[in-house]
């Protein structure tokens, strides 16, 4: 019996394992399904749209009260029972009712910045992800040929009977050469599922994701940003501290107005049994806050915040244009570098030179791997520096709220 339960649950595990699925995207698609299906970009999107009952609940009619009440009792002997009803009209003074209103309007509008906030830096997550992607596919094209390289010179040597202690040397620095290829290849494939898994949760996707790159396009091409000027009115990050500054100063106007009192009218029917007496009253009532001054530790609140959050736009409209200028500096600056000593076609053009030499035994094993490991330890530091430039163009962006979406794909060939 046992041994039937794990036959079949191994049959259910292999059926499970049987019944994954990978689906391929372009970057291009991936990028669109990312927008469209990011659950942050959809939580948030939520937020916005409940804000709106606030807002309804804020600007809505003034709804009447209702009050009802009935006592009874025994007076000069006669039993007496009255009633009186009273609808009321609670009128607040002091416009408490739009600026509720008005507070809710800023956290929308806030709301809907942090939106465009969240936005932009899923966007950068994608591109870097995408860009990282491409990069892995390089550098791993490089790890596979010189492993292919490198297992064709070991057993080389291996048919080998006797060696001389420099072949046997040779042979001993293959075989390191061999096991530190073996790691770096699991280690960028480990990279690369990590990449595909982000990308697999980005989309809400089911399935194990794939991504199609175009090989024939060309390498990533960086633009001059010269004449990029700073527009510190652009940014996203501006804007936030504009409405905090706005919805502070609402929340302040809401609890300064609530030291107006309210005023309740309405009319009050009233029936008393005792002589059939009946009477038509129309009531006028105050309410009246006591204290006077009871909110006043939130009016004090709200003044504070308001105050900090002017501090806050001063320092922060300061910080974005220091960082405007480093990012501007320290983009040109690796731009300029990688665009002056970045020929890696020249180099890999040197490979076919060396494989000559190599052959002709006019080139050491050591001296022609040592080439070929330097290439690819130069494939890492271009792609580092790539990852750089992107990272700084995006932000560069972010800081003037330019869309980075055609730009920056085509910057990166995507």
């Amino acid at each position: 019996m046992k041994l039937f339960a794990l036959m079949f649950m191994l049959m259910i595990s292999v059926n499970s394992y049987s019944e994954v699925c990978t689906n391929t995207y372009t970057p291009q698609a991936l990028y669109k399904e990312g927008i469209k299906k990011n659950i942050h970009l959809l939580l948030k999107d939520m937020e916005i749209q409940a804000i709106d009952g606030l807002i309804e609940d804020a600007r809505k009619i003034i709804n009447p009260e209702l009050e009802h009440f009935t006592t009874a009792g025994n007076q000069f002997g006669d039993r007496n029972t009255t009633s009186e009803s009273r609808i009321w009209f609670n009128l607040q003074l002091g416009n408490k009712r739009n600026k509720r209103g008005q507070v809710a309007m800023a956290e929308k509008e806030f709301s809907q910045a942090e939106l465009k906030q969240l936005e932009i830096q899923f966007k950068k997550e994608i591109f870097l992800g995408i860009l990282r992607y491409k990069q892995i596919s390089r550098e791993l094209g490089f790890v596979i040929n010189l492993y292919e390289m490198v297992e064709k010179l070991s057993l080389r040597y291996k048919k080998v009977g006797y060696l001389t202690p420099e072949q046997e040397v040779e042979a001993g620095t293959l075989n390191i050469s061999r096991k530190e290829l073996e790691f770096r290849q699991a280690s960028l494939e480990n990279e690369s599922l990590l990449i595909r898994r982000f990308f697999q949760k980005m989309i809400n996707e089911q399935c194990d994701v794939n991504v199609a790159l175009n090989e024939s396009l060309p390498h990533t091409s960086w633009p001059d940003l010269e004449h990029f000027t700073y527009e510190p009115d652009k940014s996203i990050n501006f804007k936030m501290d504009q409405i905090l500054i706005k919805k502070s100063q609402f929340v302040f106007d809401r609890e300064n107005a609530q030291k107006y009192p309210d005023l309740k009218v309405g009319p009050v029917w009233q029936l008393n049994k005792l002589g059939n007496r009946e009477f038509n009253i129309f009531g006028v009532g105050f309410i009246l806050p006591l204290p006077f001054e009871r909110n006043q530790g939130l009016r004090s609140h709200a003044q504070m915040n308001l105050e900090r959050a002017k501090r806050t736009e001063e320092f922060n409209k300061t910080q974005r244009e220091k960082e405007f200028i480093f990012r501007m500096e320290s983009y040109q600056r690796l731009r300029t570098k990688l665009l002056a000593e970045n020929d890696m076609e020249a180099y890999s053009a040197m490979t076919v030179k060396y494989n000559r030499l190599f052959k002709r035994g006019l080139l050491s094993t050591g001296s022609f791997l040592n080439f070929k490991r330097e290439l690819l330890n130069l494939a890492v530091k271009v792609h580092e520096v790539e990852t750089d430039l992107a990272t700084h163009l995006m932000e560069l962006y972010r800081l003037n709220d330019k869309s980075t979406d055609g730009f920056v794909a085509k910057v990166l060939r995507l």
